[in-house]
């Protein structure tokens, strides 16, 4: 008697877990399908190419996680653009950038304003970098599809 109600639940549980990686897997592969459509897999697995002197790749979830990133980084390595793609609201957005061996990072948003510790000095600077963002944005928006 009790093995077959522990069989029951164990069955349930395994169920459960099959049907939620299931749901994960649907769900992940349909939201990064244009993503991965647009920057293929390389000769290493990894969906990453070069285009007009701007690198782009894509990092889809790991396991049972909903929060994956798009990337662009200039040639130079000085100025970089993260979007973190969401199904349900509005993209997120972060970029990292570079002069004299000094870098900052900040998320921003659509309108290339930062929305985080918005008096900070390094969120100050962030006109001085406006036309490598918008740059980086006019990149991103010509191999994907954004908001």
């Amino acid at each position: 008697m009790k093995s077959k109600k522990f069989r029951n639940i164990s069955l349930t549980i395994l169920s459960v877990a099959v049907v939620y990686v299931g749901i994960w897997f649907s769900i992940v592969t349909v939201q990064y399908k244009p993503y991965t459509d647009a920057v293929p897999k390389n000769e290493f697995g990894v969906n990453h190419f070069k285009k007009d002197g701007y690198y782009f790749n894509v990092k889809k979830p790991d396991f049972l996680s909903y929060t994956g990133n798009l990337g662009v980084v200039n040639e130079d390595g000085t100025a970089s653009l993260i979007i973190w793609p969401s199904l349900f609201e509005k993209n997120e957005y972060g970029v990292r950038l570079e002069k004299d061996g000094l870098a900052f990072e900040s998320m921003i948003n659509e309108n290339l304003e930062p929305i985080v510790n918005v008096d900070s000095p390094e969120n100050k600077k962030i006109n001085e970098y406006k036309p490598q963002m918008e740059m980086l944005f006019a990149k991103a928006r010509e191999v994907w599809e954004l908001e």
